[in-house]
């Protein structure tokens, strides 16, 4: 592929701003955690020249959202989604930050008081915020894999699990960015299974039944694979890359078939939350497994291999022109 087309694409599809380097903060206000990248951009270029710093803290906002009947995030995990978000930008500010932007993901899209949330942020906190639809998600989680590891993204498919949703995005010939997605994460993943077992308080020990029939609930939620994204997925040199969440079994593979994935799913099988933290996995990793074999059933995929984004959307969203018009300060 033609290194100028690549960077060209990019370019299009990125919106670089005009000269100058300047410190920013940006912040990813996900499902299940609050992240922030402290870095100097250069605007000429949208190059990151320097991370400064990376941090990320848990928040399990779709957690919370699932177990309010109203659709509402509570009183609880907005103050201490507030007061997380405050101490990680006194960080930023002590290291000299000085223009801010967020994004929120799908837990702000689903609760009826998601905006309200957000509205906080930029209130209370000056960090204006914007919930981005999946479509966008898919592009920033795409971008940053493409950025940190320099990969052609015409022969890329980034598969992006968060929280309380999955994307899976790739680029036309034509530099046409398509997203297929789904609302299934940790979260909503765990919530789906939870109704198969009898004791709703966890969701281990899982048996051969109670696997067999959360992975056929989990498959009947996910949409039919379009066209595009098979015809993609079988082209020469495709590759199917999973980025973020993801079991520790799959993780440590690196590159792995659906074969692997029964395999890991079989040896997750009756375990408790305690064994399954002894062999170093989570104990949401035993549905985690069953929503990895339903994709890749579900859009025919022969092999994933699995990269760690080190900062996530905060790479692509520290350079993208359309969210820096506005700041405040």
């Amino acid at each position: 592929m033609n290194k100028l087309l690549i960077l060209t694409v990019l370019a299009i599809s990125m919106g670089f701003l005009e000269a100058g380097v300047v410190r920013r903060a940006a912040f990813e206000f996900g499902s299940g955690s609050i992240r922030v990248q402290v870095a100097d951009v250069d605007t000429e270029t949208g190059a990151i020249l320097r991370t400064v710093h990376s941090e990320s803290a848990l928040v399990r906002l779709s957690d919370d959202l699932i177990t309010q009947s109203d659709k509402k995030f509570s009183k609880e995990i907005q103050d201490t989604a507030i007061n997380i978000a405050k101490k990680l930008k006194e960080r930023a500010i002590e290291l000299n930050a000085k223009e801010f932007q967020g994004i929120a993901t799908e837990a702000y899209r689903v609760a009826s008081n998601g905006e309200l949330l957000t509205g906080r942020y930029s209130e209370e906190l000056g960090v204006p915020v914007t919930v981005i639809s999946q479509e966008e998600e898919g592009r920033l989680g795409f971008l940053a894999l493409v950025s940190e590891y320099n990969l052609d993204p015409f022969k890329i498919l980034c598969w992006d699990t968060g929280g309380g949703s999955l994307q899976i995005s790739y680029m036309e010939e034509n530099g046409e960015m398509k997203v297929y997605k789904a609302p299934l994460g940790i979260s909503t993943t765990k919530s789906a299974v939870r109704h198969i077992k009898k004791e709703a308080s966890t969701l281990n020990p899982l048996s051969q039944e109670e696997s067999q029939l959360a992975f056929e609930h989990l498959k009947s939620l996910l949409p039919g694979a379009p066209k595009e994204l098979l015809e993609k997925l079988k082209q020469k040199d495709a590759k199917l890359i999973a980025i973020c969440a993801h079991p520790a079994t799959l993780k440590s593979l690196g590159t792995y078939t659906l074969e692997d994935v029964e395999k890991a799913i079989i040896n997750s099988l009756d375990k408790t939350d305690e064994d399954l933290i002894l062999e170093n996995q989570k104990p949401f990793d035993s549905t985690q497994l069953l929503l990895v074999k339903a994709i890749m059933q579900t859009i025919d995929a022969d092999e994933v291999t699995y990269l760690s984004t080190s900062n996530g959307s905060t790479q692509s969203l520290l350079t993208l022109k359309d969210y820096w018009y506005t700041q405040i300060n």
